[in-house]
């Protein structure tokens, strides 16, 4: 059985601890870095866990566990902008960040997104992975 790799269309979701600037092999997820939002790389050259991001490999979704969250935002990065923001996701009020305030699995839509990273003050823990439907 060949390994699954982010871009593949799957349902199940892929997981990607990689944060290098170039990543794309699915690998059993371990805890990912959570970095202050200051310390993202805009141009993807950190040598640093977690200041790249993660890449999403034309994901649609990303499935984030949070364990002992002190609020975790998720920000997006595109290739065609260069640059992070947050992740905006509609709520009953209009757009807001996509914060998670307490510990749970979720699942955002990231459509279109490149790659994402975790910003909060890094006493959380989380794991990341993706799936394209």
């Amino acid at each position: 059985m060949s390994q699954a790799k982010l871009g593949m269309r799957t349902r199940n979701p892929i997981g990607n601890a990689d944060s290098s600037a170039v990543g794309e092999v699915a690998k059993v997820v371990g805890n990912v870095t959570i970095v202050a939002a200051g310390d993202l790389a805009s141009g993807l050259n950190s040598t640093d866990d977690g200041k790249n991001g993660y890449w999403a490999g034309a994901s649609r979704y990303a499935h984030i566990q949070v364990d002992h969250t002190d609020d975790v935002t998720v920000y997006a990065y595109n290739y065609v902008f260069g640059t992070w923001a947050p992740l905006m996701q509609l709520g009953p009020a209009g757009y807001v960040p996509a914060t998670f305030t307490e510990d749970g699995h979720y699942i955002l839509e990231i459509s279109g997104a490149d790659r994402i990273a975790l910003v909060g003050a890094g006493l959380s823990t989380a794991k990341i992975a993706f799936n394209s439907f």
